[in-house]
Order: structure tokens, then C-alpha cells, then sequence
């Protein structure tokens, strides 16, 4: 159930500083995977950025649910970012699964209002073909509040395997 990892990336000719990353990841439940990562770079004052992030997934039976929360925290108020997000899916059987998500991207530095996306997915897997549809909504794209800035799609895809 438990797995952490660390890793150290040394400033070089390429890399002005050191950065130092940390995550773990716990799975000791069934059905429930639960994880907090954290990357600190050792830049000095206001170059200091600290990105953090956690995540929560649940599966049980056809149903799958997940949330995460990320952040970026820096010495300079405009690079401390914030994203959540969180979906839902539920196989309804081996072959259609149908899905919902819903995420939010606070860019404190540039915008005044959070960027929020919606989507909604369905597909349909029959042998070595799948169909999937796909509609999605943004509003506030890059925390403007213009009306061309609320944004929505459609897609469809079709693929084969052999």
C-alpha cells in the first residue's frame, strides 16, 4: 500500500538551481488510491516556487471518482496559482462508459476570475472499434470575463485497432 519517492535535480549549466521533489502515494484500501506530491526549487526570494499537489480516486464496482487540488506558491504574488478539479465516471457496461468533469484554474498573477471548464464524455467500445463523444465548456478562458472568452466544443472520434 504505501510507495514514496524522492528525486534531486542538481543546478548545472542548464538548471540555475537545485530542485528537490518529494510524493507519496497510498493504496492500502481497496478501491482507493489517495496521493500529496510537493516540488520546491532552491531559487533565492522572490525566484522561490513551491508546487504542491493532491489527489483522491475511488473505484468501486462501475463507478470511478476523483477530486485533485494543485497550487504553485511563490514570493511573488502573481505566480501563486490554483487548480482543482474532480470527475466521475460510471462503466454502464463492458462497452459504454459515460463521464462528467469539472475543473477551476485560479491565475492569480494575470486574471481577476477563475477559468471554469466543464466536460461530458460518452464511449462505446465494440471489438477493435470505439466511438467517443465529447462536449466541453470553458468559461472565463484565461480569467477574462469577455464574452468571446466562454468557450464551448463538440467532438467525435472514431478509432480502429488491428
Amino acid at each position: 500500500g504505501l510507495s514514496v519517492t524522492a528525486t534531486v535535480s542538481p543546478s548545472d549549466g542548464t538548471n540555475a538551481s537545485t530542485t528537490n521533489s518529494y510524493a507519496v502515494a497510498y493504496t492500502g484500501y481497496d478501491g482507493l488510491t489517495v496521493g500529496y506530491g510537493i516540488d520546491e526549487n532552491s531559487e533565492a526570494g522572490a525566484l522561490q516556487t513551491d508546487m504542491t499537489t493532491m489527489y483522491v480516486k475511488y473505484v468501486y464496482g462501475p463507478v470511478t471518482v476523483g477530486y485533485q487540488d494543485s497550487g504553485e506558491d511563490s514570493a511573488t504574488a502573481a505566480d501563486n496559482d490554483d487548480f482543482n478539479a474532480y470527475g466521475i465516471s460510471y462503466a454502464v457496461n463492458d462497452s459504454l462508459t459515460i463521464s462528467y468533469n469539472q475543473s477551476e484554474y485560479n491565475d492569480s498573477g494575470v486574471a481577476t476570475n477563475d477559468q471554469e471548464n466543464t466536460a461530458f464524455a460518452v464511449s462505446y467500445t465494440m471489438g477493435s472499434m470505439s466511438f467517443v463523444g465529447t462536449m466541453v465548456s470553458m468559461d472565463n478562458v484565461g480569467g477574462s470575463t469577455a464574452a468571446n472568452d466562454d468557450v464551448s466544443g463538440y467532438e467525435v472520434g472514431v478509432t480502429f485497432a488491428f
